[in-house]
């Protein structure tokens, strides 16, 4: 009985096997028939040529449209390939497999081959993905790690199409890879971005509370009646200092912002640079003192003469020397010193301060970088002054470079500027003579904030000119029969009305005003813009009130 079933079964067998043929091979010849469809309608999508097909029809049809993808691919650095899963093996274009850096390219492949080329932590996800969409999808898209066969570490964009058979189960993948390495280290670099702006951010608020919180405590003391003289006096300075760290902060700021886009000029002249040095630790001696540290000064006993800005050198000697002493503990050591390299001036700042980590060395002149030096910092900053130091030096053709041993280790930083073979010093300029306030003016003080406005008019008023103040444009401009204001103080940001606005309808009623604009913005345009508006004259925020004041005499 066994034997005469094994009989029966197997022509039924056999037929069963037939008929999986014959449906395949139908499935096959409908899908050519798309195919066919799609070259003559021009509807050609990353289509896999078969150069050993027996179908010479269909050859003639494709060639024009392989060449166009062909093109296509390799313009866009994509790849087309189709992974067989009855005889598992992957055929690809030309520019699939130089995608994987492998020349020349074969035929096909077989399928155990990818996934070594994937990087290890991608494989399981891509591995589960793909038997996923193989049970009950028609498309995926995945972007993974592959390691090229010339070890080259690539980024790709997968996409597939999966075409099944017989009662649904998958036969191909046809897809498409697109190296998308490019991308994926621009997202990176904006995550970084983004990163380091929130940081930033952070730190900004951090740098600005703590001036602002003296200052709100001085004037609660100020406030107070009991007060001595000497507690006012010393409040009083309590509230200069930290006003003037506000206005470093903001000073830094807005430089950083001009250099990194070009819109600095240097005013050169040729300077000896021991007596810029000089100078520089005159005035910081006190600093270093008050932190009981030692400054030791060795420069060179010739002359050392650069073309260079005088106020922009400054500014870098007196970052390196403060960072030295804000990063370096009480008693400890710092050295300036100063020589002649060939045709170079050298000038080195050393401390025995927190020292630099290897990992943040090479970092240390990135705007913001003083963001992830962490709590061991001692008096904060933005993390500007370095990169400042080197955009500076930059512009006057020279270098800095930053070196230190490691964690506690100091550290020491080398400027190099181009040495001046000149030795004639050019004429300084002379300080401006402030004028006195003898003929008193009629100033017109139009300022939103209404603190500022009084603060600036009672300074104005002490130097023997009458004022006025105004809130808003149409405020002001319902005072000039009242006022006749000789000098109008104008907020470029009021409301209602716009300075520049309020500038022109003045100029109007008001012929031979002195107009002076205050803002916020004080770049080469904004000043540019103001002076259309009609503005004699432009002060940017905080206005120093000395430079204000000798200005209310230069009236046309």
């Amino acid at each position: 009985m066994t034997d005469v079933t094994r009989t029966m079964d197997a022509p039924a067998a056999e037929l069963q096997r037939e008929n999986a043929y014959l449906r395949q091979r139908v499935a096959e010849l409908e899908e050519t028939l798309e195919v066919l469809t799609a070259i003559r309608t021009g509807q050609v999508d990353a289509l896999i040529v078969d150069d050993d097909t027996d179908r010479p029809e269909v050859r003639t049809l494709e060639s024009a449209d392989r060449i166009h993808l062909r093109l296509a691919q390799q313009a866009a650095n994509a790849g087309t390939w189709e992974w067989d899963l009855a005889n598992r093996y992957v055929r690809g274009s030309e520019s699939f497999w130089s995608l994987l850096g492998i020349t020349p390219a074969p035929a096909q492949l077989p399928e155990e081959y990818w996934p070594d080329l994937m990087a290890t932590e991608d494989q399981e996800r891509i591995q589960t993905r793909l038997q996923q969409a193989l049970k009950a999808e028609d498309e995926f898209y995945e972007e993974l790690r592959i390691t090229r066969v010339d070890s080259e570490p690539r980024w790709l964009a997968v996409r597939g199409r999966i075409v099944r058979g017989f009662e649904g189960r998958a036969a191909r993948v046809i897809g498409i890879s697109l190296d998308i390495t490019e991308r994926k280290a621009i997202e990176d670099a904006l995550r970084l971005a983004d990163r380091r702006k929130d940081e930033f951010l952070a730190m900004l608020a951090h740098e600005l509370r703590n001036p602002l919180a003296a200052i709100g405590n001085a004037f609660r003391l100020f406030r107070g009646v009991s007060l001595s003289e000497s507690e006012r006096d010393w409040t009083g300075e309590v509230l200069e200092r930290q006003i003037l760290q506000l206005q470093s902060l903001i000073d830094d700021l807005l430089d950083i912002s001009r250099i990194t886009q070009g819109k600095v000029k240097l005013r050169r002249r040729t300077l000896e640079i021991n007596e810029l040095l000089g100078r520089v630790t005159e005035t910081l001696r006190p600093r270093f003192a008050a932190a009981q540290q030692n400054l030791s000064v060795e420069l060179s006993g010739e002359s050392l003469w650069v073309h260079a800005d005088e106020s922009r050198l400054e500014q870098v000697f007196v970052n390196l020397l403060t960072n030295a002493a804000k990063y370096t503990k009480m008693g400890g050591r710092i050295w300036l010193s100063g020589r002649r390299e060939g045709n170079e001036v050298v000038i080195i700042v050393k401390d025995t301060g927190i020292g630099i980590v290897p990992e943040m060395l090479p970092r240390v002149f990135e705007l913001f970088a003083q963001a992830e030096r962490g709590l061991e910092r001692t008096e904060g900053g933005l993390g500007i002054g370095l990169s400042l130091v080197r955009r500076i030096v930059e512009l006057h053709e020279g270098s800095v470079t930053a070196y230190s041993e490691g964690s506690g280790q100091g550290s020491e930083f080398t400027v190099r500027l181009p040495a001046c073979e000149s030795q004639k010093k050019s004429v300084p300029l002379e300080a401006p003579v402030i004028e006195t306030s003898a003929n008193p003016r009629r100033v017109l003080i139009v300022d939103d904030n209404r603190d500022a406005a009084q603060t600036m008019a009672l300074l104005i008023k002490l130097s023997g000119h009458e004022t006025a103040t105004a809130h808003d444009g149409p405020e002001a401009l319902a005072m000039l029969d009242v006022v006749k204001p000789e000098v109008a103080l104008l907020d470029i940001g009021l409301p209602k009305m716009d300075g520049y606005e309020l500038a022109r309808r003045i100029r109007e009623r008001v012929s031979d005003v002195y107009l002076i604009a205050v803002s916020g913005y004080g770049q080469p345009e904004d000043k540019a813009r103001s002076s259309e508006a009609g503005f004699d004259e432009h002060f940017v925020k905080p206005v120093d009130s000395t430079q204000l004041i000798a200005s209310l005499t230069r009236r046309r």
